[in-house]
């Protein structure tokens, strides 16, 4: 369950809400190779009133779209996509340099309507998604204009399907998860005529 902060719980309590976005890339050691914010300044995190290392978020008005978290019922294979600018194809070494399986973080941060100034602290913030990066590709709009995008696929968040654990019902098994079960006492009966009786005792 998530724990809003009390800030947190004031900015969403106001008729109007103001919020913007946070996203960086880290590699496997933790270290950060790409950050962005859609605030229209730099926003530096802080934590406990002092600088949160590796939380400044430049405002390089590259991030463009970021998908909503999606919650489904069933089974499927629903992917995260962030979408960047990049017409002068600045960010196609990082593309093209192995970004694939690197950590992809996304928050949200709140803006003090008080103040008109977002707040900073690490636990006014909250995780809308982290994953490891899927795939990364350029989309090119052909069109008069033109439009140069890359698109960051983020995976799943779920877990692996290829996990099987299989349950074997049986007398012995039933009651050694629960002394008292007796669901299983007569699966192995043969085909003959059978009273079950059901229900506790």
């Amino acid at each position: 369950m998530i724990t809003f902060s009390t800030n947190i719980q004031t900015a969403l309590n106001n008729d109007v809400i103001d919020a913007f976005y946070m996203v960086r890339i880290l590699d496997s050691a933790g270290s950060v190779v790409y950050n962005t914010t859609s605030h229209y300044y730099d926003v530096q995190l802080t934590s406990g009133g002092s600088v949160a290392s590796g939380y400044l978020y430049s405002s390089n008005d590259g991030l463009i779209s970021i998908d909503p978290p999606q919650l489904t019922t069933n089974v499927d294979r629903e992917q995260y996509k962030i979408l960047l600018a990049d017409n002068d194809y600045t960010k196609s070494s990082f593309v093209n340099n192995n970004i694939v399986g690197k950590i992809i973080e996304v928050r949200i941060g709140f803006i003090n309507i008080t103040t008109n100034a977002p707040y900073f602290e690490l636990t006014d913030t909250v995780i809308v998604y982290k994953g490891k990066i899927d795939s990364a590709s350029y989309l090119v709009k052909t069109s008069t204009m033109g439009e140069r995008v890359v698109q960051l696929t983020g995976s799943s968040p779920m877990r692996s399907l290829d996990m099987k654990r299989a349950v074997y019902l049986g007398k012995d098994a039933a009651r050694q998860a629960n002394p008292k079960d007796s669901s299983c006492d007569q699966i192995y009966e043969g085909s003959g005529s059978i009273t079950l009786k059901w229900g506790r005792i």
